[in-house]
């Protein structure tokens, strides 16, 4: 911003061109989403707790992840909120666009990350045994459908906490911190150098962050929290490719539904016998083998042929080049800090 362009704006720390500087949004949304998913989690632990005391007969994995919709939910009402008082309206959230290119990538990711679950898989095979018992014991339709929504909203609810519309604004903050440090260096567009250097920046930080989020799951692992950080690089390119969440969604809900509720095995260490949960299923499936192959209680996320899947995965990712959104898009550069 020049100087006379602070002098006719008094308020030029708080306010630039285009309303409400970055930093300060991101501030103000994540004080938000922390506060409204703090309230309506201890509200669903006290409804936990009572249904407990009360005796509901509902099983206590499909009672965890109703109750966690009640803390969940309000911060997706929460963040619409916050991206319809942008002039970008929901595309500063990551969910603009057409409804039927959303939709392709939203059921397209749910098929790529049910499919990259069975090549975990093979060495399992190869090095020790792999068992599916068809139809488990204490499957039912019901639960099964349960079981897709909470997981649906479960990821759902990370992905826009850790890459949708706090992520899009600090990247722009970020950017526009990095243009002013890079343009003595890059003499030709240094714009351009920002925005890919924040984009690093912040695909690295939240990859770190969500697998800090999934330290506290049963049976955690350094490896699981490596492949945990490495997932997390991935779902941040599909964010930056398509400009949305739709596919990001789609991928962690197709990976997540394989894994539990289709093939019976632990999501992240839940559904594990040391997590106290349940998870209902198509089918049960035993691995047996050395730990760097199976994951051991964690599940197929603790294992090494995890981490080479997931490593193509990115490769993919990163070199692959949809079809732009155009003015459907959320603004990724630098602007508006």
């Amino acid at each position: 911003m020049s100087e006379s362009e602070r002098t006719d704006n008094p308020l030029w720390v708080l306010v630039g061109a285009r309303g409400l500087r970055s930093g300060y949004r991101f501030v103000m949304w994540l004080t938000a989403f922390v506060v409204v998913t703090a309230l309506f989690g201890m509200l669903a632990g006290v409804l936990y707790e009572l249904s407990e005391s009360m005796g509901v007969s509902i099983p206590n994995g499909e009672r965890f992840l109703l109750l966690g919709a009640v803390a969940y939910v309000p911060a997706f009402f929460l963040t619409a909120a916050f991206a319809l008082a942008d002039r970008e309206r929901l595309r500063s959230a990551g969910v603009g666009g057409p409804i039927v290119r959303s939709l392709l990538e939203y059921v397209g990711g749910f098929a790529i990350g049910a499919l990259l679950v069975l090549p975990t898989l093979l060495p399992a095979v190869v090095v020790g045994d792999v068992r599916i018992d068809a139809l488990a014991p204490g499957w039912h339709w019901a639960r099964i459908v349960v079981w897709f929504v909470g997981l649906a909203i479960a990821a759902a609810w990370e992905e826009v906490a850790f890459r949708g519309y706090g992520f899009q604004w600090l990247c722009r903050a970020t950017g526009n911190v990095i243009v002013y440090a890079v343009r003595p260096v890059f003499s030709v567009d240094p714009d351009r150098v920002a925005q890919w250097l924040s984009r690093a920046f912040w695909i690295l930080l939240s990859a770190v962050l969500f697998a800090v989020m999934h330290l506290s799951n049963p049976n955690a692992s350094p490896l699981a929290a490596f492949n945990t950080f490495l997932a997390g690089i991935w779902l941040s390119i599909a964010v930056f490719r398509t400009r949305a969440l739709w596919l990001a969604c789609g991928l962690h809900l197709g990976w997540n539904f394989v894994q539990g509720p289709i093939l019976g095995l632990p999501i992240s260490g839940m559904g594990s016998e040391s997590s106290g949960m349940s998870i209902p299923s198509f089918w049960r499936t035993t691995l047996t083998g050395p730990e760097w192959a199976t994951g051991g209680g964690y599940g197929i996320e603790a294992g090494v042929p995890c981490t080479v899947i997931l490593f193509v995965a990115i490769g993919i990712a990163a070199l692959w080049k949809p079809r732009p959104r155009g003015e459907d898009a959320p603004v990724l550069r630098p602007g508006a800090m």
